[in-house]
C-alpha cells in the first residue's frame, strides 16, 4: 500500500476524496495492561492534562497586561513555570512549554515537532477554526464537546485575540487578526457551530 505524505492527505481531505473516517470512541481503544503501557499512560495523560489547559495561558486578560510577549510564549513560560512549581519534573515542564509555543504552527509547513506538539498542534487547529475536520468523525467530536463544554467558545476565543493585538501591536496574532476572514473562521467553525452555544 503506498504512503502519502500528511499535506497531500489533507488537501485530499478538504477535497472530500478521503474515504470518511469510522467512529471510535476514545474511552473503547484496548490498552494493554502492562507495567510499561501504565508508565506511558501516566506520562501522556500527565502531558496532555498540562498542555491542553495550559495552551492558552498567555491569552488571559491578566496575563495580556504583564508583558509585551506575544500570548503563544507567554503563556508556555507560564505553564512551565506553575508545573515546576507544583512539582513536575522539568523535561515535561519543557516539553508542555515547547508545545505551548508553537501550537500555532501549520503542522504541514514546519517540521520537527515531538508527538505532543503535532498532537497540541492538530487538536487547537480543529477546536479553534475547524481545520481537518474531514479527518475527525462527528461522534468523536460529540464525545469531547461532553467532556468539555464549549461555552462560546469561537466567539470568546476571536474577541481575546482581537483585544491581545490592541494591547500588543506586533503580537504574532496581529497579522491573523488583521485578516477578517481567519476571525470568521473563528466564529463560524464548522466542526464545532452546533456546540459553541452550549453552556455547562
Amino acid at each position: 500500500m503506498a504512503s502519502i505524505s500528511s499535506e497531500v492527505g489533507l488537501q485530499l481531505a478538504s477535497k472530500g476524496t478521503l474515504i470518511p473516517p469510522k467512529p471510535i470512541s476514545l474511552a473503547s481503544l484496548p490498552i494493554p495492561q502492562t507495567p510499561l503501557t501504565e508508565k506511558a499512560t501516566a506520562h501522556a495523560k500527565s502531558w496532555l492534562d498540562s498542555s491542553v489547559f495550559l495552551h492558552d495561558l498567555g491569552l488571559t486578560s491578566v496575563a495580556m497586561q504583564q508583558t509585551p510577549l506575544s500570548f503563544e510564549f507567554h503563556g508556555g513560560v507560564l505553564a512551565r513555570e506553575f508545573l515546576l512549581r507544583e512539582g513536575a519534573p522539568a523535561r515535561l515542564s519543557d516539553n508542555v512549554a515547547e508545545a505551548v509555543f508553537r501550537h500555532r504552527d501549520n503542522i504541514c509547513e514546519t517540521f520537527g515537532h515531538s508527538p505532543e506538539s503535532a498532537l497540541l498542534i492538530f487538536g487547537t487547529h480543529l477546536d479553534v477554526y475547524g481545520a481537518f475536520n474531514p479527518l475527525i468523525h462527528a461522534d468523536t467530536v460529540e464525545e469531547v464537546v461532553n467532556w468539555f463544554r464549549r461555552n462560546n467558545f469561537g466567539n470568546e476565543f476571536a474577541d481575546l485575540l482581537i483585544q491581545e493585538v490592541r494591547v500588543k501591536r506586533f503580537c504574532t496574532a496581529a497579522g491573523r487578526v488583521q485578516d477578517s476572514g481567519f476571525l470568521s473562521k473563528i466564529r463560524n467553525n464548522a466542526v464545532f457551530a452546533k456546540y459553541d452555544h452550549q453552556s455547562m
